[in-house]
């Protein structure tokens, strides 16, 4: 508690000074303000962080295939490439550029979303790029559990947008 300490010393005149007291008040009232805003902007961040490197590590894994194939003359995983390019890289980078610009939108909810989305996209093309090498069923479970997950993020993303149109940008 540095306000109250009172030290009549030339090297703590705003405390003793009068005048340097509503400048005291004002700049603590700024810091606890940043303070209750500041959980909500590293959780903002952290989701940015999230949307932006799996969507740019994505980007590199797909044009990684895309070269294997093309190198290769086998289109074989051509839809995985597809759907990666689609789903990992830009709707990843297009959640992040709309939660960035509606900090209203985000919380949880945005959480949940882009996880479902994230998590599900792994499954499904795991169990695509199963079915496309070795034609066994036994990669359907995961194709199909993989894309319900991908579906519900982008359920709960149009939630989200739908929710956020009504109350607009910025609250």
């Amino acid at each position: 508690m540095w306000l109250s300490v009172s030290r009549v010393t030339s090297d703590a005149p705003f405390i003793d000074d009068a005048s340097k007291r509503p400048q005291i008040v004002k700049e603590l009232k700024m810091a606890t303000q940043y303070s209750m805003i500041q959980p909500q902007a590293v959780e903002t961040a952290r989701l940015l962080g999230i949307c932006f490197k799996l969507s740019s590590m994505t980007a590199v894994i797909s044009v990684s295939l895309g070269v294997y194939m093309g190198i290769g003359s086998d289109h074989t995983l051509a839809p995985v490439h597809v759907h990666l390019n689609l789903v990992g890289w830009v709707s990843l980078f297009l959640f992040g550029m709309f939660y960035k610009s509606h900090p209203n939108a985000n919380g949880s909810a945005a959480v949940v979303q882009v996880s479902l989305v994230s998590i599900g996209y792994i499954v499904m093309l795991s169990g695509l790029a199963g079915l496309l090498l070795t034609a066994s069923a036994a990669f359907m479970p995961l194709a199909v559990v993989g894309s319900l997950l991908v579906w519900a993020g982008f359920l709960l993303f149009f939630i989200l947008v739908a929710r956020t149109a009504r109350t607009g940008p910025c609250g």
